[in-house]
This record gives structure tokens, sequence and C-alpha cells, in this order.
């Protein structure tokens, strides 16, 4: 089955895109779902990210792009996001007793800005909440 899968889709193993430019997406996923479950995978998980930016990704001023994930060869750049988002979640997905992960009038953008949510809103969010619904939400 795999086979047929691999040419009809083209699965290989060959890396088609090597950069890694500090995106934000993985960590916050990662504190997202530790968040909605509490699961210590997901402390494990952000532990292996942040463990392999220090390794790879530190530089002398600071933190660089990947041009290939397979040479661990950098860049000269860092992007905004890594501080802004990357960093930010990996910060609160450790630090369990930050002011943020406590308070539910707050939600996160998708560029990892704070917005507050008035009554209204997290009443109608609260329909999603699994700790209140015994649902998989």
């Amino acid at each position: 089955m795999m086979l047929f899968l691999k040419d009809t889709i083209g699965i290989s193993r060959k890396c088609e895109y090597a950069l890694y430019p500090l995106r934000p997406e993985f960590a916050e996923a990662t504190y997202l779902l530790y968040q909605a479950t509490h699961h210590p995978f997901y402390l494990h998980v952000g532990e292996k990210i942040y463990n392999s930016i220090q390794t790879y990704n530190k530089a002398k001023c600071g933190y660089a792009t990947l041009n290939s994930v397979l040479s661990k060869k950098q860049e000269d750049r860092m992007e905004s996001f890594f501080l802004s988002e990357t960093c930010k979640y990996l910060y609160l997905l450790f630090d369990i007793d930050n002011p943020l992960n406590k308070r539910s009038d707050f939600i996160f953008t998708t560029e990892g800005h704070l917005l507050r949510v008035n009554g209204f809103v997290r009443e109608k969010m609260n329909i999603f909440d699994s700790r209140k619904t015994g649902g998989i939400f």
C-alpha cells in the first residue's frame, strides 16, 4: 500500500525544503495542545524544540535561520517572528504559573498578539471547552 501511495502522491525520503527560518507554528501548536490537554508529552516536545534551537540555531549575536536542516548551515539572519512568537510560546509553555496561562479572557491571534475576549464571545467559546462538556473539543 505504501508503495502505491508513494508512487501516486510523490512521497519520498528526499528533503524538498530544508530551510528552517525559526518559524513559530510548531512551538505554537505545542503550547496550545499543552494548554488544552495538560498532557506532559507536550512539555517533552517543547523541551526538544528548545534544545534543538539552542544546539543548531544559536549564533554569536542571537539565533540564526538554518539554510539547511540537513547540513545545519546557518544564515546571517534572524526573523523577527522568532522573538515575537516562537520564543513567546516556548516561554509560556514552561512558565506554567504565568498569569496568561490561568486567564480565560485573552486569546492569541495567529501573529501571537493578545486579544481580550469579552463575556459574550467567551460564553460562546465555552461550548468547545472539553473540561465543561466532557467532549473531544
